[in-house]
């Protein structure tokens, strides 16, 4: 299949037949042939085509191929996912640019072990490398335990007036906030105002699929298992209000428990049920639970449209150019109005070190409360890696150490964030940027130098 994808890549016409043909009918309903051969005839006239530079088989269903286009010195990293239920057909494609393998390969981190100092060392070699490449924009903090090896910044806040970015600079996080989502959850569960098996029905009864509200568990809602049909909250423009927007921009649900399907739609109501169960909004919650234990002073739901000090401004490639041909733009206009309890809140490197500090040290939930959260786990089918998703946190191994965290962004978004923190406290890695998507990339790597200690 990924051969055929490059064949098709340097053919003279469109892409359209190729995707009717190719592409599986889920993958079509979510994005017309039309569309999507608009995006893969620009990239092909931009690019002049490609030629292959590695294949890299993960796992059954999934392959990267690095590949250099023919024109323009560009390099892209073209991951695509096969079906299991539509057997030969393609379920996804993402395009993703790459980094000219001669520059990667002159610092590279080292697969043997480290140390403390060879750790800032080499993690400041490729940060000025990325930024002197202009593929990396945005802050970074290392710590072991409590103490902060690295808290640094590269690139811009806000390209147009060349102002810096610094390490304390706030940053649109996408879904890293549904861990914040997932402790208020679990802290209601702690006092017994609610539970994990509660019926989605008992606390949101606007909203209007009650058939489905009825068979969807807080539970399904947190491990994306509740059937609910995909969502972008940048759709919105107003103030999210009710779970009945939910509903107007969701498909009818599907049946429950049939399989892992990210949904920001879910947390969304995990947000309505929160506030039904306790006479508190989301906001407060978060503020109540997790901003004020955790010691978290730089971070909030500001809407896109406030003016907020020191707070970076996201830069994207459009889907049609992905790998930067042309300009880059601001994603201002591509936000949701404000954060809810799916995402779209801002924060610092240093919030984020201090949840996770918090979160490792009871000061947010019981230490039983988060094993439950990490035991609860299903696979991350779609995922770029293996992965598993818990109650609200995103599970992997670096370098075999097993970590939980979250991810927000990615490609065509303007954001690309990611936190990794060990299972027992013992490293934290944040990485917030304002371009897509080397920042969440950089985090993978780092996560695998630490653990090699």
């Amino acid at each position: 299949m990924a051969e055929r994808f490059l064949a098709d890549m340097n053919s003279a016409g469109s892409s359209r037949h190729f995707i009717e043909s190719s592409f599986t009918q889920v993958s079509l309903n979510r994005e017309p042939a039309a569309e999507r051969a608009r995006q893969f005839d620009r990239l092909k006239s931009l690019s002049g085509g490609f030629k292959a530079l590695d294949w890299r088989p993960q796992g059954e269903r999934m392959i990267e191929v690095l590949a250099a286009s023919n024109r323009g010195n560009r390099y892209a990293k073209f991951v695509l996912f096969t079906s299991s239920k539509e057997p030969g057909k393609i379920a996804d494609i993402f395009v993703l640019p790459e980094r000219d393998p001669a520059r990667a390969a002159a610092d590279q981190f080292p697969t043997t072990a480290v140390t403390d100092k060879d750790i800032v060392r080499l993690v400041r070699r490729r940060l000025d490398a990325l930024a002197a490449e202009g593929s990396f924009s945005g802050a970074i903090l290392i710590a072991r335990r409590d103490d902060v090896l690295v808290r640094e910044a590269r690139g811009f806040a806000n390209e147009s007036w060349q102002i810096a970015n610094r390490a304390d600079t706030k940053f649109h996080i996408a879904s890293i906030p549904k861990m914040w989502t997932a402790v208020v959850v679990m802290k209601l569960v702690e006092e017994g105002k609610l539970s994990l098996d509660d019926l989605l029905s008992k606390w949101v009864t606007s909203y209007p699929h009650p058939q489905a509200a009825a068979k969807i568990t807080l539970r399904q809602l947190l491990q994306h298992r509740a059937g609910l049909g995909g969502w972008d909250v940048r759709q919105l423009r107003t103030p999210l209000t009710s779970s009945e927007t939910v509903a107007t921009m969701t498909a009818e649900p599907s049946e429950p428990d049939q399989g892992f399907a990210y949904s920001n739609a879910g947390y969304v109501l995990l947000g309505d049920a929160v506030e039904k169960a306790s006479g508190l909004t989301y906001e407060q919650l978060v503020e109540k639970f997790v901003f004020r234990p955790a010691g978290m002073n730089g971070s909030g739901f500001w809407p896109v449209t406030a003016i907020i000090n020191n707070r970076a401004t996201g830069y994207f490639r459009p889907a049609d150019d992905p790998l930067g041909f042309g300009p880059k733009f601001s994603n201002e206009q591509n936000l949701g109005y404000a954060g809810n309890a799916s995402g779209g809140a801002y924060s610092t490197v240093d919030d984020l070190f201090a949840f996770h500090r918090a979160l490792a040290s009871g000061r947010l939930l019981k230490p039983e409360t988060v094993k439950m959260m990490v035991d609860n786990s299903v696979e991350f089918s779609g995922a770029p890696r293996p992965m598993r998703y818990g109650l609200g946190l995103r599970l992997e191994n670096c370098a075999g150490v097993p970590t939980l965290g979250h991810s927000g962004g990615g490609a065509n978004s303007g954001v690309s964030s990611a936190t990794y923190a060990t299972l027992d406290g013992s490293w934290t890695i944040v990485v917030l940027g304002n371009t897509d998507p080397m920042p969440e990339q950089v985090a993978i790597d780092v996560c695998e130098l630490v653990h090699r200690h």
